[in-house]
């Protein structure tokens, strides 16, 4: 009696062995269900957090643009517009020995603001680049922008499947990195390189240049270009020492 007494003790302890071992094992999964279930909540914060932080870049940049489009188009026609008829006025003036070399003169001031004009409404709002396309607007840009002291070396590879927008976006980059070279590098060579692939664009803009240190303070351009980048989901990446600078911006793979 005694004996069955002793193992029902047994299989009774052995039962609440198990229970206990269950009741942790479903703890356990509890716990990491409600921390996978937090993790996830976190993580849909943030997705949020970034989409809307992405929605207002955007909502800037575009508001930006359209203002520069409008002040490209008023300059261009406005301004413009009163420069050839001045110029049209100053060329049918009585020409004689006294004033031949004043009116030539005041033409050729008039040729260069109306080229001024011309080279500012363009930088404001490049036409060439919803009409001709990413590359023809960059080479455009660069021939523009012709340096004596710094040569530039243009790329391109594949086939652009970026919108309207993304392609905006990225010539505003490639204007920001190519004017900073020419600006404060003082490179004697520039290199662009603009890769189109299925998964969307790769850019290298590389200057042989004084470089920068990395500590010092980023200047706004460089963020512009950083939040540009952002915006069309793209890493941008900066690189600079004695040897030069290496600004790449490349398709995030998470976007793909």
């Amino acid at each position: 009696m005694e004996e069955t007494t002793s193992v029902d003790l047994v299989r009774l302890v052995i039962f609440g062995m198990m229970v206990m071992a269950v009741f942790v094992i479903l703890i356990v999964i509890f716990v990491l269900v409600y921390q996978r279930k937090l993790v996830n909540e976190k993580l849909k914060v943030q997705e949020l957090k970034l989409s809307e932080e992405r929605n207002l870049l955007y909502h800037s940049f575009r508001v930006q643009e359209e203002e520069r489009k409008l002040f490209a188009a008023n300059l261009h026609d406005e301004l413009g517009a009163q420069l050839s008829l001045t110029k049209m006025t100053v060329s049918s003036l009585e020409v004689n020995e006294k004033n031949q070399v004043k009116i030539e003169n005041s033409i050729n001031l008039l040729n260069d603001m109306a080229d001024s004009i011309r080279r500012i409404s363009y930088h404001m709002h490049p036409p060439s680049l919803q009409r001709l396309g990413l590359n023809s607007a960059v080479r455009e840009f660069i021939h523009k922008i012709h340096s004596e002291s710094t040569a530039i070396f243009f790329e391109e590879n594949g086939q652009n499947l970026l919108s309207e927008d993304e392609n905006l976006q990225v010539f505003r980059i490639i204007q920001e990195a190519i004017n900073n070279a020419l600006k404060y590098a003082i490179a004697s060579e520039i290199r662009l390189t603009i890769s189109h692939n299925q998964e969307g664009i790769k850019i290298t803009c590389k200057d042989n240049g004084k470089g920068f240190s990395p500590n010092e303070k980023t200047g706004l351009g460089i963020l512009n270009m950083t939040r540009r980048s952002q915006m069309i989901q793209c890493d941008f990446n900066l690189q600079s020492d004695e040897n030069g600078t290496i600004i790449t911006v490349s398709t995030l793979k998470s976007r793909v």
